[in-house]
């Protein structure tokens, strides 16, 4: 299933565990002009947004709202890991296609009826702790006492936190990181009065010219020798542009779902199931792993020693003097969602 309350052994978001300095410091393709991350290949942000896109519709189907989507709560599990997993084992696992992502912290899962008491101005309804940079205007403003109408807390909040990961995960810039003023995500007032303008419309978490300087010297659309790079690139910056500022818009209707969102992503990036015989041979010999679905809008190619996964984990080091990715800690929570549907389920 999509929704799971077990304890899993998690590891760090490759966006994040990338961008480690000891890791980067090995990586040749540098970060986008002015951006904070050098992301994870498109190939493999492409497929880690869809599982946590899948794992919103499975929550919001059982009617619960996460209302912490967030990088920091956005990990991986690796196929067949143990805890003493070292960085070489941890990237290759990712270019291998043996992950899932999953997203944790179910400290603010409500459901949808405790929400809409809460939009009431029900007051014995806990208020809910969201991460104030990636509230959407309409759940954070409401809040403070200041806004008009009271503050509106749904599904809606968790597919616009998801479309702010979205954008860092394949672009490596940060929300209103194109504000020509330095954004501190723990201060409060500054953030609230982003969210007013936002509100007002005179700014948004997302600007088209950052999608345009995202990193992909060292990836391949696989339509390249039909259409030419620049022409597969161009429709690539549109379709995401399309699909991300829609679901930052201040109409909820127009915001969508999870499910129009996840429908949307499938369509616009060529991501699709993988034949059921071609899983099962494939988890018998290790082979991009029995993940359900995959992407087929760029070409992944193993074995480039200049790809940044590759890079990534380093050569091969003598026993006993590997660098580990320190896995988290187990997790009970029923915020632990995974987007993929296993056949041993």
């Amino acid at each position: 299933g999509n929704v799971a309350l077990i304890f899993e052994l998690l590891f760090p978001n490759p966006l994040l565990h990338l961008n480690e300095q000891r890791i980067l410091e090995r990586v040749t393709l540098r970060r986008a002009p002015g951006s904070r991350y050098l992301p994870p290949p498109p190939s493999l942000a492409l497929e880690l947004v869809h599982d946590l896109l899948r794992g919103l519709e499975a929550l919001h189907a059982l009617r619960l709202v996460h209302n912490d989507v967030k990088l920091s709560n956005f990990l991986v599990g690796i196929d067949h890991a143990s805890p003493e997993i070292d960085d070489r084992s941890y990237f290759h696992a990712l270019e291998d296609g043996l992950f899932h992502g999953v997203l944790i912290d179910g400290g603010g899962v409500r459901t949808l009826e405790a929400l809409e008491r809460l939009n009431a101005g029900d007051e014995s309804v806990p208020p809910i702790e969201l991460t104030p940079l990636y509230a959407p205007p309409e759940a954070l403003l409401g809040l403070t006492g200041e806004a008009s109408e009271r503050p509106h807390h749904g599904t809606a909040t968790d597919v616009y936190a998801a479309a702010l990961v979205a954008f860092t995960m394949l672009t490596g810039y940060v929300p209103y990181q194109h504000l020509r003023r330095q954004i501190v995500a723990t201060d409060l007032a500054q953030v609230l009065d982003l969210k007013r303008a936002e509100r007002r419309g005179d700014v948004g978490p997302i600007d088209r010219e950052h999608l345009r300087q995202a990193r992909f010297q060292d990836s391949r659309f696989a339509d390249t020798e039909h259409r030419g790079h620049e022409v597969c690139r161009s429709h690539f910056e549109r379709d995401l542009a399309q699909l991300l500022l829609r679901r930052v818009s201040p109409d909820l209707e127009e915001r969508g779902s999870a499910t129009d969102m996840k429908w949307e992503f499938e369509r616009a990036f060529s991501i699709h199931a993988r034949p059921r015989t071609l899983l099962k041979t494939a988890a018998k010999i290790g082979e991009r792993g029995p993940r359900t679905y995959e992407q087929h809008l760029f070409l992944v190619i193993k074995g480039d020693p200049h790809a940044r996964l590759t890079e990534a984990a380093g050569p091969e080091q003598p026993a006993g003097h590997s660098q580990r990715a320190t896995p988290t800690r187990p997790t009970r929570n029923l915020g632990s969602l995974w987007g993929e549907s296993r056949d041993d389920d």
